[in-house]
């Protein structure tokens, strides 16, 4: 079963925000880009996905949170809010744990954010249309300012 960890933080994160996040996750782990979607994943050295980063996505609607999470721990936060998503497709070497140091690192960059939260659902296979490449291979990355 997948999990989502979901960061909730008040305006839209940039670049160097979602790069201190993915150290955060792992400075050792290798980056892939998915083509023609809004995910990246972290990967392991064998290429296996730990960690898939979705883009942050705009909330406007007042109870919009509570519909998708439930009251979350510390009341829901005024909106707009950017909801950042760190999805997990299993248990195995750490992703969950990864995956929250990510959204906490997004959210501790904003006094006003609720934190990391975490969700238990299905995992949903996507398949890529036929002959068509969806990632590419993994790279390490690195940060510098």
């Amino acid at each position: 079963m997948s999990r989502d960890v979901i960061a909730l933080v008040p305006s839209e994160p940039g670049l160097y925000d979602v790069l201190d996040g993915m150290i955060t996750a792992g400075p050792s782990l290798r980056v892939r880009a998915i083509e023609n979607g809004p995910v990246i994943q972290l990967c392991d050295e064998e290429e296996v996905t730990l960690v898939s980063i979705e883009l942050p996505v705009r909330v406007r609607l007042p109870g919009e949170v509570e519909r998708l999470l439930g009251t979350p721990p510390g009341g829901v936060p005024d909106v707009p809010l950017w909801w950042v998503e760190a999805r997990v497709p299993s248990t195995r070497d750490g992703g969950e744990e990864r995956a929250r140091r990510f959204a906490a690192t997004l959210s501790s960059a904003w006094a006003a954010s609720s934190g990391p939260h975490c969700r238990k659902k299905p995992m949903r296979a996507r398949r890529a249309p036929a002959g068509r490449r969806t990632a590419s291979r993994c790279t390490r990355y690195r940060a510098s300012r």
